[in-house]
């Protein structure tokens, strides 16, 4: 199964890469497992219930991302900085005072056929549950990016994330 996998913000984006044969169609976590076995691609991940066993797979949210930058890259933002090679790590977390939560979110597309353009198969924003999702296809792309959430204080217990991590302990 040829795929697309892209995590914004380490500088991993890994075009048209091979991640084996599936006898039934995949999760995104099960490709993101395939990627992860595979040495070549230098990406790992953690899930939830890798953190906390017990936390139901079906439950299970990327907890965290790494990349290993193997030659620097150049900065596309105008200036003349460069990132220097090395391991570049995205997490799930809360800052309490500020009132916000960092999440990742996922979104899975579909090549149309007969054109350059996708399709979201993802529906809605998906930022838990990535064990039982939707199921990725030859050609998909999945990309994942992490988001910022601003709650009121008084909403910040309550969230349905800030449950997750206090069940990680991170809150």
């Amino acid at each position: 199964m040829i795929v697309n996998f892209r995590v914004v913000g380490i500088f991993c984006d890994l075009r048209q890469i091979d991640v084996g044969e599936f006898i039934v169609p995949p999760t995104i976590r099960d490709v993101m497992s395939a990627i992860r076995g595979n040495p070549a691609f230098n990406f790992t991940f953690t899930a939830d219930d890798e953190a906390n066993p017990s936390i139901l797979i079906s439950k299970a949210s990327l907890l965290s991302a790494t990349y290993r930058l193997t030659s620097p890259v150049a900065s596309k933002s105008g200036n003349d900085y460069v990132y220097p090679a090395g391991d570049y790590t995205l997490a799930d977390s809360i800052d309490m005072q500020k009132q916000v939560l960092h999440i990742f979110q996922y979104y899975l597309q579909r090549p149309i056929p007969g054109t350059t353009h996708f399709e979201n198969i993802s529906s809605g924003n998906r930022f838990v549950s990535f064990g039982n999702s939707e199921k990725v296809q030859d050609g998909d792309s999945i990309i994942w990016r992490q988001v910022s959430i601003k709650l009121p204080a008084y909403q910040m217990k309550s969230h349905e994330q800030f449950k997750r991590f206090e069940s990680l302990g991170i809150a």
